[in-house]
């Protein structure tokens, strides 16, 4: 199954292959992640016209 949606300047597509498979999920090290507020932010600004 294909999931997409579009909206404030961007589309995400996600795709949905093993309905009912179960793996352990380990979230990723700070150091590996980041705070994406601000450009989102931006983004969906421009998209709207702010």
């Amino acid at each position: 199954m294909r999931l997409k949606q579009r909206g404030a300047g961007a589309t995400v597509t996600m795709d949905f292959l093993k309905f009912g498979a179960t793996k352990p999920i380990t979230a990723p090290p700070a150091a590996d992640t980041g705070d994406l507020t601000e450009q989102v932010e931006k983004q969906r600004d421009e998209a709207i016209g702010r």
